[in-house]
């Protein structure tokens, strides 16, 4: 409790700044080992989101495993897409990862007869992150990296960088770039 209420009071009006106005300070759990750039996740890009590597994220969420039968599988993307037209029996052939970002996320994957997003797949089946691989055989199993969205702070890589000494600037300014942290009161 000391640790945080020092954290609090140290940084007590502190706020970050790009181009003189406040950021959307992003953060998630883990990114997997790299963050990702915002216009991969949200709709439009911001200079001072853009994907950074993230070493030593490796905490208790980094790793996640998601089993559905082949006939779960196919009826959950089926009902949200029903154009993608999945056979359960032919699944193998069916669902392809296309490409993906630097970040190691999914941009894009095949299901049967329709293209759809890494993050789209994520949220219907409710994964940790978009960084996954799928393997099927008797089972999909929806393996991911990270939790989260992946963009700007990682909790995990920030706690990291803490334990290897770096204060909270040096933090900030690495994961959102080209930004500078001012006390409010001295904001005219």
């Amino acid at each position: 409790m000391d640790k945080l209420t020092e954290a609090v009071y140290s940084t007590d009006g502190q706020v970050i700044l790009y181009n003189g106005s406040p950021i959307e300070a992003l953060y998630h759990s883990s990114a997997g080992g790299r963050t990702e750039d915002a216009q991969n996740v949200f709709s439009s890009a911001l200079p001072y989101l853009v994907g950074v590597e993230s070493p030593g994220e490796e905490g208790s969420k980094y790793h996640g495993e998601k089993e559905y039968s082949l006939k779960e599988f196919a009826a959950a993307v089926n009902k949200k897409w029903p154009k993608a037209k999945l056979d359960r029996k032919k699944l193998p052939s069916q669902v392809e990862i296309l490409s993906r970002y630097d970040s190691g996320q999914v941009e894009k994957l095949k299901l049967n007869k329709i293209t759809v997003s890494g993050k789209d797949l994520r949220k219907l089946f409710d994964l940790n992150s978009a960084n996954f691989t799928i393997d099927i055989s008797d089972t999909v199993i929806i393996r991911t990296t990270g939790y989260g969205h992946g963009v700007g702070l990682s909790q995990e890589g920030a706690m990291e960088m803490a334990r290897r000494n770096y204060s909270f600037l040096d933090i900030i300014n690495f994961y959102y770039k080209g930004v500078r942290v001012v006390n409010i009161r001295n904001i005219e």
